[in-house]
């Protein structure tokens, strides 16, 4: 239900024909290193996920009722500028999304990892912090997270994959597609300065994720 509702659902009638996704189709390049890339960066993927990091902000933008919600006109410049409380609401839904959705990988995904493993999951490759940890295959969503017990004595560390079951799968790849991206565009508006996207798939401070 949090889902349907970042993902406009309950905000217009008839609410936006949400994109079709079938995660057999989806290609990914595990052994990719570049910085910033995942499996919504592979070329193989890209009529698959064309227009994704614009659907959200288009519907706004573009159908009465949500635009009516999320947009107000300044009358003396007659500009367009964002609803404060909705959009403050509408990033708070955000928060309470991953707080499910980290209860549901965590208690789905296999054996549970630790908080500080699970939290760690960066959903794009960074520069520093190595590869990203969310990845697909065979139609399903892969976990890769590090176990440092007893690194002291072995000088390294294991490398645990678990996997998602096909449902909370697709809630994943839906939000990192098509929410995600308006969420930065979002804040970026908000602030009126860059934000970041950030690599984590709970970032530090959202929702209290720290």
């Amino acid at each position: 239900s949090h889902l349907n509702h970042l993902l406009l659902q309950t905000r217009s009638s008839p609410p936006p024909p949400i994109p079709h996704l079938n995660l057999s189709q989806v290609s990914d390049d595990h052994a990719h290193e570049a910085t910033g890339w995942s499996f919504l960066q592979d070329p193989r993927n890209q009529t698959l996920f064309a227009g994704s990091e614009r659907w959200i902000l288009n519907h706004i933008i573009n159908e009465p009722p949500l635009r009516d919600q999320f947009l107000k006109i300044n009358r003396g410049s007659q500009q367009l500028s964002w609803e404060p409380k909705v959009t403050r609401d509408y990033l708070t839904q955000i928060d309470q999304f991953l707080e499910q959705l980290l209860i549901v990988c965590h208690l789905t995904a296999g054996h549970p990892a630790r908080g500080t493993e699970i939290l760690s999951l960066r959903h794009v490759n960074t520069l520093y912090g190595g590869h990203r940890g969310v990845f697909i295959e065979n139609g399903l969503v892969g976990l890769v997270t590090a176990y440092h017990k007893g690194y002291h004595m072995a000088g390294s560390t294991s490398l645990i994959h678990r996997y998602l079951p096909e449902r909370v799968s697709k809630i994943l790849v839906y939000y990192l597609w098509l929410v995600d991206p308006f969420q930065q565009q979002l804040r970026t508006l908000l602030s009126q300065e860059t934000v970041p996207r950030s690599p984590f798939l709970w970032p530090p401070g959202a929702g209290g994720f720290t």
